[in-house]
């Protein structure tokens, strides 16, 4: 048996057709695009607010002691490593992104620089990832 309904997301009246299947549950397929959709749209806003955030900290921080904490564990090594294979998702991520790898570029000095270069592997992933996005045709 089949039998519409409907539900209300961000403000938009969407129709959908809910399928009973036989052993009681039910499935709906515009449901779960939807909800793909909802989740892929979060998962965006989160990577900017993230984004976002780092940078205003990076770029506010004003005690050379507090920013070489923040530089000094490595997590926003790994943010930036990381961070551009997300780049092609969503333009906001990319200009959050670029913006992030702007600030800590300007935030380099013969003090903090060491917190960029990866010893073991004799790279500067900061400077890599920057002309990595540069040669983008994206």
């Amino acid at each position: 048996p089949t039998s519409s309904s409907s539900s209300s997301s961000s403000s938009k009246a969407a129709a959908k057709t809910t399928t009973t299947t036989p052993s009681g549950g039910s499935s709906s397929s515009a449901a779960a695009a939807e909800a793909h959709d909802n989740t892929s749209s979060s998962s965006s806003s989160i990577e900017t607010q993230v984004l976002q955030t780092v940078s205003i900290l990076v770029q506010n921080v004003r005690d050379p002691r507090s920013l070489y904490l923040l530089l000094s564990s490595n997590h926003v090594n790994a943010l930036v490593e990381r961070g551009e294979d997300r780049l092609s998702q969503d333009e906001e991520v990319q200009a959050n992104f670029v913006s992030l790898l702007k600030t800590l570029s300007l935030r380099l000095d013969a003090d903090t620089v060491q917190f960029f270069i990866d010893d073991d592997a004799a790279r500067f992933p900061l400077h890599d990832c920057a002309a990595r996005c540069v040669a983008r045709t994206d």
